[in-house]
């Protein structure tokens, strides 16, 4: 079996393979994500949107529009040059290089009031390193700030119906499925060339709630996501 990750990560692919996609799952997810946030967060033009894992900014730059102010939170070299180029198009998009692991020292310089963090599109299910380590922040910040928390994840329920479909429709970025390594049980996705994908059980998804500890107020359950909305007051 070939371990050896060989995929390649490109931007432009990801564009046209994901946010461009024509598979009705992965399409109907990224709306509804969008489509969730506006509609759950009250009063978002006196709020700051913290997009954790922001990517080149899909979501960053629609949300900015309603936002008081959207501070997008990347490592990868090749999405943060596109992240910059959408973000000159909106002057209230501040853009942070680094990684999320080290949230507090990340954002220490920065004033932050009313925040509303997202962590979407499963951001957590392809996390380098102890995703816990940035949720612990993440959550630290939002109770001393009474701010907010949306997460969204793939649901394990759908990973074989609903899942290996998606990742056929976009083999050219993350490799080949290898459904002889994929646990569907477990949530856990392979592709053959390296590319991995947790999809959460529903009592992981219901430990991560736990672990956040505020007031869940709105959630958004499909057959392959749920998105949740927790505040703290």
């Amino acid at each position: 079996m070939n371990n050896k990750i060989t995929y390649h990560w490109s931007t432009q692919k990801y564009k046209t393979l994901v946010e461009g996609t024509t598979n009705p799952m992965l399409k109907e997810y990224q709306y509804e994500e969008v489509k969730f946030i506006i509609k759950s967060v009250q009063n978002p033009q006196n709020k700051i949107f913290i997009d954790v894992g922001a990517g080149y900014g899909r979501v960053s730059s629609l949300i900015s529009k309603a936002a008081k102010r959207v501070i997008a939170v990347e490592i990868d070299k090749s999405m943060i040059k596109e992240l910059k180029k959408r973000a000159k198009s909106f002057k209230n998009i501040t853009i942070i290089e680094g990684d999320a692991n080290n949230f507090s020292k990340l954002t220490k310089d920065i004033k932050i009031n009313n925040p509303v963090f997202l962590i979407l599109q499963n951001s957590f299910g392809t996390w380098i390193g102890n995703y816990r380590k940035a949720l612990s922040q993440i959550k630290q910040l939002a109770k001393e700030k009474h701010g907010e928390v949306i997460l969204s994840l793939f649901a394990q329920e759908g990973l074989q119906d609903l899942g290996v479909p998606m990742y056929f429709r976009i083999k050219e970025l993350v490799g080949e499925p290898d459904l002889d390594k994929t646990d569907f049980e477990q949530g856990n996705f392979y592709s053959k060339t390296g590319y991995f994908s947790h999809w959460w059980r529903p009592e992981e998804r219901q430990e991560m709630i736990n672990f956040l500890d505020g007031k869940l107020i709105n959630e958004l359950k499909s057959s392959a996501y749920h998105i949740f909305h927790i505040i703290y007051s």
